[in-house]
């Protein structure tokens, strides 16, 4: 398995290419660009014991986590172009 530096390095060399996260700001000489049209959808989830965390807590740390993601959609120009495009998908964090 090729984790870390090496994996940006095979990729900065023009040896391979890697799925990423859409918010993830690109290593050095490496960009990160969307496939095609829309082919990869997947949804965040964010799963707690109830027994463990108060529904209050809970709330806050759902909120905490929303925030987190939407500070990290500016790392690619292209995703933050997409999500701006799309607010029906945008977490409601209220």
């Amino acid at each position: 398995m090729v984790t870390g530096k090496m994996c940006y390095d095979l990729i900065a060399s023009g040896r391979a290419i890697s799925l990423s996260q859409p918010t993830s700001p690109p290593a050095e000489g490496t960009v990160v660009r969307p496939l095609a049209g829309d082919p990869l959808t997947e949804r965040i989830r964010l799963a707690w014991n109830r027994t463990a965390l108060s529904e209050r807590r809970a709330g806050l740390l759902y909120r905490a986590a929303g925030r987190a993601y939407l500070d990290n959609i500016p790392n690619n120009s292209f995703y933050q172009a997409w999500w701006a495009a799309r607010p029906e998908l945008h977490p409601v964090l209220d």
